[in-house]
């Protein structure tokens, strides 16, 4: 009898290709969602061939698994969007810790009755463990970014060095009640699963036992993102190119100083995703040789990423920065930070440098490494590409199958 499993996770993150990969292996019994669609439903079949927006905006919450294994709770994303909008970080959380609450309490007991291991994800599953536990089924805590006591550390150094980027970013630290639910999480789970050793240590440095603590990196779509071979490595202009939120999290306006301050030729940054810099930093963007994008839909992201030469990614805060492996994917060596998870699959030199977030001169140093020795480029692409094939949601599935088969022991 193949061990029956459960994923349960009311938004998106990389859950469904969880829940595919483990479909895969025989293991899936459940993916419990808010909103979610499989890829062969009627609904979902009509908007692709109308090719209408909503289809694109739906395609996050649509899912290659079978119908009869998706479970959703709409009611519960219902709530969270009928809820008043609130700009405050901290009513925010509250806002989502109650989606996530009602989400939680929604979830059928039959679907932890008839399941051997439950998945749960951390800031969403302290209800699911505790009804887990109580049915005497195992607990798998997918641990997907670093301990928020660590990360409320950081943010509170970040807020003191960045005081006027403060306005209009996620730096506000957790309240007391929150980090207690996650404290429980961590408590009651049999296992967790980590993405990098970044977060592991974050874990162990908070008092969680490095004992149930799993490595696991997440995989890349390497169909999606590849390496198109056209990138023009004498072209005039070379182009840094930065995917993400555009916050002080993300060591934007260290990146944003460095830039300024190397006061580059014949070199272009392109930031992509969603602008969070507060109107009293747009003076940063005078500089022609800047270019803000904006969001852009994930399947054409490599387009933008074979159009590159080089990924900066000088994160402070991050479980394991999915983008790094899309651009190592797509042929692009990666400056990311200790703090993104890029110590795990970077190799100085080699495909990348490691630099530690907010070492303004360890950051220009790379950069400027790209400048002064643009025929190592096309070498160090070749290895991007190469050093990413290990990083696939074949070998993410099959590191969980063997995490299950351990906790069903224990």
């Amino acid at each position: 009898m193949p061990i029956k499993v459960s994923v349960i996770h009311p938004g998106t993150q990389h859950a469904p290709n969880l829940a595919k990969v483990l479909g895969k292996l025989n293991l899936l019994l459940y993916f419990v969602t808010a909103v979610g669609w499989t890829s062969e439903s009627l609904f979902i079949r009509l908007l692709k061939k109308c090719n209408t927006p909503l289809y694109k905006k739906l395609l996050n919450r649509t899912f290659k698994i079978e119908k009869r294994k998706l479970v959703t709770y709409p009611f519960a994303e219902l709530r969270l969007h009928l809820m008043p909008k609130q700009k405050d970080i901290r009513e925010a959380e509250q806002y989502i810790y109650k989606r996530n609450a009602f989400f939680q309490n929604a979830v059928n007991k039959a679907i932890i009755k008839r399941s051997d291991v439950l998945i749960g994800f951390d800031t969403s599953s302290w209800i699911i463990a505790k009804r887990a536990k109580e049915k005497n089924k195992k607990f798998i805590l997918d641990q997907t970014i670093g301990h928020p006591s660590s990360k409320h550390n950081i943010f509170t150094e970040l807020n003191n060095k960045y005081p006027k980027w403060g306005l209009n970013n996620d730096l506000s630290p957790k309240s007391e009640d929150l980090l207690q639910l996650e404290a429980a999480e961590h408590a009651i789970a049999d296992a967790i699963v980590v993405p990098s050793h970044f977060v592991k240590d974050t874990l162990v440095l908070n008092g969680v036992s490095p004992d149930k603590i799993y490595l696991n990196p997440f995989g890349v779509d390497h169909d999606l993102f590849a390496d198109f071979n056209q990138r023009d490595y004498k072209a005039q202009t070379l182009k840094f190119l930065f995917v993400g939120s555009i916050n002080v999290r993300k060591g934007i306006p260290d990146l944003l100083q460095a830039w300024e301050e190397l006061k580059l030729k014949n070199a272009e940054l392109i930031l992509v995703g969603t602008n969070q810099i507060p109107a009293l930093a747009e003076a940063e963007f005078i500089d022609p040789t800047i270019r803000f994008l904006g969001r852009i839909e994930k399947n054409k992201l490599p387009e933008i990423y074979n159009d590159a030469h080089v990924f900066v990614f000088p994160s402070y805060f991050e479980g394991l920065a999915q983008v790094q492996l899309e651009a190592l994917s797509c042929g692009l060596p990666v400056i990311g930070s200790t703090n993104s998870g890029a110590k795990d699959f970077i190799i100085d030199g080699k495909n990348g440098f490691v630099i530690e977030p907010g070492d303004l001169n360890a950051l220009k140093k790379a950069i400027d490494f790209f400048i002064q020795n643009r025929d190592k480029l096309a070498e160090m692409s070749k290895n991007a590409t190469e050093s990413a094939k290990e990083f696939s949601w074949e070998n993410y599935g099959k590191q969980w199958k063997t995490i299950i088969e351990k906790v069903m022991l224990l």
